[in-house]
């Protein structure tokens, strides 16, 4: 039997609130997501573009999603394809989703800074926990 691979990898933003529901089997969370990218525009210069992708995660991860994603969020999705079909007034239409199997909160909503959430770790806290602001010395530079 030939091997196939069916894998998905995004870095982008929550384009909208992500729609939760509650279905027989639990919980499904479905979330309109943003990934931009530059291309040349013909002229020497470039373009923004924007691709917009629709994306469902089931159980624990749908949990998540609920609590913790919002608009704007940058996540880190690794997911596979799924296509769904349908008849419309006898035409066949599909729509293809990124279903999540694994997921990655890259950015925070709330507003504290990171260098506030080391100052609040206490004396304990790794001195990893943040990045500093301004350049980094060599003498920073630990190897």
């Amino acid at each position: 039997m030939a091997r196939s691979v069916n894998k998905v990898v995004l870095l982008g933003n929550v384009g909208r609130p992500p729609e939760i529901r509650n279905v027989r089997s639990g919980i499904v969370a479905e979330l309109c997501f943003a990934t931009n990218e530059r291309r040349p525009d013909g002229l020497g210069g470039w373009q923004d573009h924007t691709e917009w992708h629709t994306l469902v995660a089931f159980g624990r991860i749908a949990e998540i999603v609920a609590e913790y994603v919002h608009v704007g969020t940058q996540l880190f999705i690794e997911g596979k394809l799924r296509t769904d079909s349908w008849e419309d007034n006898g035409i066949k239409r599909y729509w293809t989703k990124i279903v999540i199997l694994n997921l990655v909160l890259l950015s925070r909503n709330d507003q504290r800074s990171a260098r506030e959430e080391h100052r609040d770790a206490g004396e304990g806290a790794s001195p990893y926990a943040y990045i500093p602001e301004g350049e980094i010395t060599e003498a920073e530079i630990p190897f």
